[in-house]
């Protein structure tokens, strides 16, 4: 067999070395403490006059304080076999836990059992062991490696009669399952801590005049980013790219659920005549109708992959709001419940009995300054209700590991920008004009050389007008293959099926073949010729310009789109 060509070798040497750097960074422990987001419940609470001091959610406050007379630690009432657990609201590959112990009576959380999984069998007790908790000090924190065990629930059980349990913060390292770690993903360089008081609008314009936006948070990766980027010492409100108006959003599922595009809307449905009608419940007839979120039903959880085959609960001992009962499900369940097909549909209405009840769709008034539908929140607790009527931007709190809350937006605060490293044109090009403009615009047409690369060029090629966009993509019939044009590997590859693999050809149509994603789809890549008219995508530069003192940016008047 001959050798392969030098330009093959030299490719294959490339990918091997950019393997081995890649299983060197994702065999790293992840900095993300992905507990901060969750749900967390107990299964009692210690009888006292102030039940703030003792709530389960004390656990995941970001405050690892270990005087319990301080009010930051959980506690139950003395029982048999005490637990306490945390609802991640998405499967994590769990590499640490971390306990902190309370400075008294510390001998309470000896032969604890960190247990983590996706079953909420015997309340999540059942899931597999990731270690056993011994000879605690008092007020210390306490590292456990977990190894990257899945898990959608972390859960806490000291086995035995007359037991007391407390915590005094237990946190989650880990990344999501299925996702790239975060020592893979974003440079940490993508958020940046604008340390100059400004009004909501006023920081939006100076963003996008250095950067590219207001700051948009898509997951506890995210935020950890956007934490890491103050170095300032800084810890009080910032803004961030959130705000509240007149505008419906897209309807969601409250779990995040890929759902695969089923509603069962009743006829005249959707509607707002009653304004606020923004969560769904389902009716009597099984068909959907939106409704006011603060009335209050019965409604239906569900359990994720719960082993004994029970899905979905119908919880009719009592009626609550749609956010209160959003709540009661991830503290007892997974989630209220996503409907995503007919099967699922016909049995949550056998389930019901005739009764209407709230399930997980919902559409918020609250959105992005890039427009961006990203349904992350991380709202500090109740902060998102806005119960002053104007307070319609939010900012994060870095005294609460970041949570979020709801501010007037004529307010000066320091902000937080992004900045995205492509950029969706959309002017419709040749692929030789697309590449021409690119370089005298901005930097290059965008060369996709990892998965993250893609999630960037898919959320860009959902917004253009074209079904295919233009990618920095080119065939050489010299040496039969496909490069980039900004001279980066080709190792990373998501062709449509019959794209990519076979010869092109060469000179019989007079135009060379390019590369170009799709816009809707799978957003995989395919092969047209280059003189196609589309929109395109490119790098941004690496550049970073000195900021501006704020008297030097006019951007008092520019207002969301």
């Amino acid at each position: 067999m001959k050798p392969p060509p030098l330009t093959m070798q030299w490719n294959l040497s490339l990918c091997s070395l950019m393997g081995v750097a890649l299983l060197s960074q994702m065999s790293s422990t992840s900095t993300v403490n992905v507990a901060l987001q969750g749900v967390a419940t107990q299964s009692s609470q210690f009888s006292t006059a102030n039940v703030n001091n003792v709530k389960a959610c004390n656990a995941i406050d970001g405050i690892p304080n270990p005087n319990a007379d301080n009010g930051s630690c959980t506690h139950t009432a003395s029982e048999t076999d005490p637990w306490w657990r945390v609802n991640l609201l998405d499967v994590y590959k769990v590499t640490t836990v971390v306990v902190t112990n309370r400075d008294s009576n510390p001998e309470r959380l000896d032969g604890a059992e960190i247990h983590i999984g996706n079953s909420l069998e015997n309340n999540g007790n059942n899931n597999s062991i990731c270690a056993v908790i011994s000879n605690t000090s008092a007020g210390q924190k306490h590292t456990f490696q977990c190894n990257e065990m899945e898990g959608h629930y972390v859960s806490v059980i000291i086995r035995g009669t007359a037991r007391i349990l407390t915590l005094c913060e237990l946190e989650v390292y880990g990344s999501r399952a299925g996702h790239c770690s975060s020592a893979t993903c974003l440079l940490h360089d993508e958020y940046h801590f604008v340390n100059q008081n400004m009004t909501w609008t006023e920081a939006q314009c100076y963003c996008r005049l250095k950067y590219t936006d207001l700051a948009t948070i898509d997951n506890v990766e995210d935020l950890d980013r956007q934490m890491k980027a103050v170095h300032s010492g800084y810890t009080e409100a910032a803004w961030i790219g959130l705000k509240k108006g007149d505008w419906k959003g897209e309807w969601q599922w409250s779990d995040n659920d890929c759902s695969e595009g089923y509603f069962n809307w009743r006829q005249d449905k959707p509607n707002n005549r009653g304004w606020n009608e923004d969560c769904v419940m389902m009716t009597n007839s099984s068909q959907w109708n939106n409704s006011n979120c603060n009335n209050s039903h019965v409604f239906i959880c569900y359990d994720r992959l719960n082993s004994s085959g029970t899905k979905f609960h119908f919880i009719n001992n009592t009626q609550m709001t749609w956010r209160d009962a959003q709540m009661y499900c991830r503290e007892n369940h997974t989630d209220l419940a996503s409907v995503r097909n007919l099967t699922e549909n016909e049995e949550i209405f056998r389930l019901a009995s005739g009764h209407s009840v709230w399930i997980g769709l919902f559409r918020g008034s609250w959105k992005w300054s890039d427009q961006s539908n990203c349904s992350f929140r991380n709202w500090h607790e109740r902060q998102h209700d806005n119960t002053g009527g104007n307070q319609t931007c939010a900012v994060t709190f870095m005294n609460y590991s970041g949570r979020w809350g709801c501010q007037k937006c004529d307010e000066k605060l320091p902000f937080f920008c992004y900045y995205n490293k492509v950029i969706l044109i959309h002017e419709k090009k040749t692929w030789k004009d697309a590449l021409a403009y690119c370089r005298k615009h901005h930097n290059d047409l965008v060369s996709v050389h990892s998965d993250e690369v893609q999630r960037w060029v898919k959320a860009q090629a959902k917004r253009a007008s074209t079904p295919h966009v233009w990618l920095g993509l080119r065939f050489t019939c010299t040496l039969n293959l496909w490069f980039w044009v900004s001279g980066e590997s080709t190792c990373y590859h998501n062709w449509a099926p019959g794209n990519g693999i076979v010869m092109e050809d060469c000179g019989k149509t007079g135009a060379g073949r390019t590369g170009a994603v799709e816009k809707d789809g799978s957003h995989q890549w395919v092969s047209l010729p280059d003189t196609v008219e589309l929109n395109f995508i490119c790098s941004t530069s690496n550049r970073r310009e000195s900021e501006p003192s704020s008297s030097t940016v006019a951007c008092t008047k520019m207002a969301l789109p």
